[in-house]
């Protein structure tokens, strides 16, 4: 008789155990969907009232469904993407070769030694194809006229076996005039 007892008190304990189990999971998977169509339903009714702004420069007063020059939007066709033809020089490291052969803040190198600057031959790698010493020349704008600058390359601060020309860059994005083509 205690042995039945026993093994009836240990059928509750399990029943009682898994019967706790199963609430908290039941808990957990009503509180989760709970909590998703809640987050959900705040999501949509947020999506309905705001609209996001279209930057200004997309858009002129004169002409709202036009992009400016330069800008793309996402109806510009493929062929109006812009090209990089350049690197807009944002900064002149004081001593460096760049400093002593005048370049200066706002130039755009267009191209060192008759390769042009674009997104892949940029003003890094275009240098970094030298040897510190050697004389490359660089072709640049500044206020929209080219001139072409003979520069000394130094040596890397970092690395003394990299030439090193001394500026900061930004590559510089253009639209073509399909009209050219």
């Amino acid at each position: 008789m205690e042995q039945n007892s026993r093994h009836i008190r240990t059928k509750w304990i399990v029943l009682g155990v898994l019967a706790i189990l199963l609430s908290m999971c039941l808990g957990a998977l009503a509180g989760g969907a709970a909590g998703f169509w809640a987050g959900r339903r705040v999501a949509t009714r947020m999506e309905q009232r705001w609209t996001p702004p279209v930057p200004r420069t997309w858009a002129t007063p004169s002409a709202p469904n036009r992009p400016r020059s330069g800008v793309p939007t996402p109806q510009t066709p493929e062929s109006q993407l812009p090209t990089i033809s350049g690197a807009l020089v944002t900064e002149v490291v004081e001593g460096s070769p760049a400093a002593s052969a005048g370049i200066q803040a706002n130039d755009i190198l267009t191209a060192i030694d008759g390769e042009a600057v674009t997104a892949v031959n940029t003003p890094q790698t275009l240098v970094g194809k030298h040897r510190p010493g050697d004389t490359v020349k660089i072709t640049l704008q500044r206020a929209n006229q080219e001139r072409s600058l003979e520069v000394q390359l130094g040596s890397n601060p970092a690395n003394s076996d990299a030439a090193y020309l001394g500026i900061r860059y930004l590559l510089e994005p253009r639209v073509d005039d399909p009209s050219t083509h």
